[in-house]
C-alpha cells in the first residue's frame, strides 16, 4: 500500500483532513517539502528488522517545519498485535512487519498542527482495521505554556531553597557510614541511568570481555544499595534511640513526627513538580507522552506518596515509584522503636529473640520462593520482606553502642577471617552473581538469605572500622572527613536524581547505542549534576533524629 492509497481514508471534511490530503498529494507529486515531512517519520521496517520497539523519527525537524499553511506537529502512534488476524493479505512490507508484532511498537509521525489526537486516531483506526494490527493510541507533543500552578510552584521552590540554603545544621554520625552512603548513592544513580538506557536499547555490550562483563555485573547489582541504606539507617536509629532511652528523653510521637518531617518537604516539592506542567518545560522529544502519563498518575496517587503508604496502596501506579524506599524506611523506623526499646530493657538476652525473628522471616521467604508464590514487586517494596535486613542493622547498632566505649579485641585471626568473608562475599556478589546459576532448593535458599549475608557484610565493615579500628587503608578511606558533607545530602540526592535522569531521558531525540565507555561518561555527568541538585535541595538534616 502506497501513501497515495491512504487518500481514500481521508475525506477532507475537516481542516485536519484537508491538510493531510494536501500533504499526501504533494508527496505523490514529489514536492520537496512533502518529502521532507514524510522523511521525518519513523521507519517501522528498519526498527522492527533491528528488534527495536520504538522508532523516534526526527523530532526536531518535524516540530520546526513550516510550509505555507502546513505546520509540523510531532506525534507518536502505538501499535500492538491483534488477537484475531485480518483475512486480507498485507502486501506492503511495513504492514507485513506490523502484522507479525509480538509486542507493542511505537513510531514517530509528523502531521499537520491543526490535527488533534482524536481525529488522528479515528483516521488511523479506519486504516488499521484492514490489517492485522491494532492502533492503541496517538499522542501528540504540545509546546510548553506556563499555568498559574507553575508560577505558584516556582515561588514555593525559591522560598524553600532560600530557607534551606541558609539553615545551619549539625550532625553526629559514624564516620565510615558517610562513605558507604555516598558510594551507594552514586551506585544507585548509575544503575537507574543504565536501566533507562536499556529501556531503549536493551542490555547490550559491544564485546563480551572479562572487564566489560565485570563492569556490567557491577552496574546491574545496584539494587543491593537499598539494603545498604536500610542497614545504615538501622544502625544510626538504634544508636539514637538507645541514647534517648538512657537519658529518659524518648518521646514516641515527637520522634515519629520529626522523622516524617525529615522526608516531607523535599518529597512534597518534587511531587508538586511532577504534578505540574513544569517537566514539559525542561523536556521535549518523542517520549513526551510519558510526562503526561506521569502527571495523571500524580493527580490520582499523590496522597499515598505523602502518607508513605504507596508501597501498599499504589504499588504499580505510584507517582514517584522510586520514593517507595522512604515508605519502607519510615515503616521500619516505626518497628525499630519496639525492637530497640526491648533491647534497652532486656539487653543482650533480646538479641537471641531478634535472631530467631530473622530466621523465621527468612524461612517464610524460602517457602514462598520454593512454592513460587512470592510476588516480586511486593518482595522488593514492602517492609515485611525487608525487616530481616533491618534487624541485622539493629543488632549491630546495639553492639556498637554497648562496645564502642570498651576496648574490644577479637584477635587477629577472627578479625582477618571476618574481613575476608565479608569482602569475599561482596566481591563475588557484585561482579559475578549474574554469571552463577542455581536450581531447585539451593536456588530458593540463596535467594532467601543472600540479602542478609550482604547486610551482615556491610554491618561488619562498619563495626570493624568504628569499634575495632581495624581495616587499615580501607578504614582510613571510609572514615575520611571528605565524605561527611556529601553524606548529609544523600537523601536529597536520592530524591532529586531520578527527576534529573527522567528529564534527560525524555529529551532523547534519536537512537544512539552507547558503548561501555560512553556510558561511563554519561554516568559521571549524572553523578556530578545529581549531587549539585542535591546540594541545592539539601534538607536531609534539617531535623535531627
Amino acid at each position: 500500500m502506497s501513501l497515495k492509497s491512504y487518500l481514500e481514508f481521508i475525506n477532507g471534511k475537516t481542516s485536519c483532513e484537508v491538510e493531510l490530503r494536501r500533504l499526501l498529494n504533494a508527496f505523490n507529486e514529489s514536492e520537496k517539502w512533502a518529502l521532507d515531512v514524510v522523511d521525518s517519520w519513523g521507519d517501522p521496517s528498519k526498527a522492527l528488522q533491528n528488534s527495536r520497539s520504538f522508532d523516534f523519527g526526527r523530532f526536531v525537524d518535524c516540530t520546526g517545519f513550516q510550509n505555507d499553511s502546513f505546520s509540523g506537529k510531532y506525534c507518536v502512534a502505538k501499535f500492538s498485535p491483534m488477537r484475531i488476524k485480518a483475512k486480507n493479505d498485507d502486501s506492503h512490507q511495513i504492514w507485513r512487519l506490523l502484522s507479525n508484532l509480538k509486542s507493542e511498537f511505537k513510531s514517530g509521525l509528523c502531521i499537520p498542527s491543526v490535527c488533534n489526537e482524536k481525529e488522528l486516531k479515528d483516521i488511523g483506526q479506519s486504516l488499521t482495521d484492514n490489517h492485522s494490527v491494532e492502533l492503541n493510541f496517538v499522542k501528540c507533543y504540545e509546546p510548553f505554556t506556563f499555568k498559574m500552578l507553575d508560577y505558584v510552584l516556582i515561588f514555593i521552590l525559591l522560598t524553600v531553597i532560600f530557607i534551606v540554603i541558609f539553615c545551619t545544621i549539625g550532625s553526629e554520625i559514624i564516620n565510615c557510614i558517610d562513605a558507604i552512603k555516598v558510594l551507594s548513592a552514586i551506585w544507585i544513580i548509575i544503575g537507574h541511568r543504565n536501566d533507562m538506557i536499556a529501556q531503549l536499547f536493551g542490555y547490550k555490550t559491544e564485546q563480551k570481555t572479562l572487564w566489560s562483563s565485570a563492569m556490567n555485573n557491577m552496574i546491574l547489582s545496584y539494587f543491593n544499595c537499598v539494603d545498604t541504606f536500610l542497614t545504615c539507617s538501622a544502625i544510626l536509629v538504634t544508636q539514637s534511640f538507645l541514647k534517648l532511652f538512657d537519658s529518659g528523653k524518648f518521646r514516641l510521637l515527637q520522634v515519629l513526627i520529626l522523622r516524617y518531617l525529615r522526608y516531607l518537604p523535599i518529597l512534597g516539592i518534587l511531587l508538586m513538580f511532577s504534578a505540574s506542567s513544569l517537566p514539559q518545560f525542561f523536556a521535549s522529544g518523542p517520549l513526551f507522552f510519558i510526562i503526561r502519563q506521569r502527571r495523571i498518575k500524580c493527580s490520582q496517587t499523590w496522597w499515598s506518596t505523602l502518607l508513605f503508604i504507596q508501597n501498599f496502596v499504589h504499588v504499580n501506579d505510584s507517582c514517584m515509584n522510586y520514593a517507595w524506599y522512604l515508605a519502607v524506611d519510615l515503616q521500619l523506623f516505626l518497628l525499630a522503636t519496639v525492637f530497640t526499646y526491648l533491647l534497652w530493657l532486656f539487653g543482650k538476652k533480646f538479641l537471641r529473640i531478634i535472631f530467631l525473628v530473622i530466621c523465621s522471616l527468612q524461612f517464610c521467604t524460602f517457602i514462598k520462593l520454593q512454592n513460587k508464590t512470592m510476588h516480586p514487586i511486593k518482595w522488593y517494596k514492602q517492609p515485611q520482606y525487608r525487616l530481616a535486613e533491618y534487624l541485622v542493622g539493629i543488632m549491630f547498632g546495639y553492639l556498637m553502642y554497648t562496645k564502642n566505649k570498651k576496648k574490644l579485641n577479637l584477635g587477629k585471626s577472627i578479625t582477618s577471617a571476618c574481613w575476608m568473608l565479608s569482602l569475599g562475599f561482596l566481591g563475588t556478589h557484585i561482579f559475578t552473581r549474574s554469571l552463577l546459576t542455581y536450581n531447585g532448593l539451593f536456588k530458593s535458599f540463596i535467594e532467601s538469605v543472600h540479602l542478609e549475608i550482604w547486610t551482615c557484610s556491610i554491618s561488619w565493615i562498619i563495626f570493624a572500622c568504628h569499634v575495632l579500628k581495624s581495616g587499615n587503608i580501607l578504614r582510613k578511606f571510609l572514615s575520611h572527613s571528605f565524605w561527611q558533607p556529601l553524606s548529609k545530602i544523600c537523601l536529597s540526592v536520592y530524591l532529586a536524581h531520578f527527576k534529573y535522569l527522567e528529564i534527560t531521558h525524555l529529551n532523547q531525540k534519536e537512537f544512539n547505542v552507547q558503548t561501555l565507555w560512553q556510558k561511563i561518561s554519561i554516568f559521571t555527568t549524572d553523578v556530578v549534576i545529581s549531587f549539585i541538585l542535591g546540594l541545592i535541595l539539601f534538607i536531609e538534616n534539617i531535623t535531627k533524629v
